[in-house]
């Protein structure tokens, strides 16, 4: 990863092409973050708050202390997640959910997630 110095701004920068789910938790992806640390061992890469953007909002920004865009990994997979975006219908589109495959090494690690997240 890359960090610009002036804007705080975090790059990742890969040699190949792959494709990420972006997961809108509307203003609960903190608590995502960390129950998929806790039943999956995942790990947060970086996050960002609304307030740390360089270009703000406008009127109708979300609360300052929203996460704006976060990674986190599961193993080799990367996801994105926001607690929404910018404008106040992003987070009332009625967003419905979303569904994730996880691949595991055995049949003993994916019992153990099977019932950590049942």
């Amino acid at each position: 990863m890359k960090e610009h110095e002036d804007l705080k701004i975090m790059a990742i920068v890969t040699n190949k092409t792959q494709v990420q789910a972006y997961l809108q938790f509307s203003g609960r992806t903190e608590e995502a973050l960390a129950f998929y640390a806790k039943a999956l061992g995942a790990e947060t890469i970086t996050m960002m708050r609304f307030r740390d953007n360089p270009d703000g909002c406008g009127e109708g920004s979300p609360p300052a202390d929203n996460v704006m865009h976060a990674c986190f990994k599961v193993g080799e997979t990367e996801v994105f997640a926001t607690d929404g975006g910018c404008s106040s219908g992003a987070q009332s589109a009625g967003f419905q959910g979303f569904s994730l495959s996880i691949s595991l090494p055995d049949g003993a690690a994916a019992e153990r997630a099977y019932k950590a997240l049942s």
